[in-house]
């Protein structure tokens, strides 16, 4: 793998207009809040990063773009999985389940449709 990557993901990246749109209202949130933003779409059974604005604290979530990050844990997969239809979020978490990955993960499905 080469720069061919890198240019078939800048043509990919580039291609998303709402993602250009979305840059100034995520750096307006990052700034009111002082926390970092990032901008998910689904994807199959987990979320794409597709752009960040990170915080200026020393210790801080962080995200890659391009990176892929599961669905049923953080708020951006949970807000996408919110606003799925119902049988499309149930089939996509018969699939995947709940796994745990840190002490803070929802596994009950109960309790994730409770918090979605």
């Amino acid at each position: 793998m080469g720069a061919k990557v890198l240019e078939l993901a800048g043509v990919f990246l580039s291609s998303h207009e709402w993602r250009t749109a979305a840059l100034p209202h995520m750096k307006a949130l990052r700034d009111a809040t002082g926390e970092s933003v990032a901008l998910f779409v689904a994807d199959r059974d987990r979320r794409i990063c597709l752009e960040k604005c990170e915080s200026a604290h020393e210790l801080r979530s962080s995200v890659t773009i391009g990176g892929h990050y599961p669905l049923n844990a953080g708020a951006g997969g949970k807000l996408l999985l919110a606003h799925l239809p119902e049988n499309e979020r149930k089939e996509i978490l018969g699939r995947t389940g709940l796994p745990r990955y840190t002490s803070h993960t929802i596994a009950n499905p109960t309790n994730f449709e409770r918090e979605l």
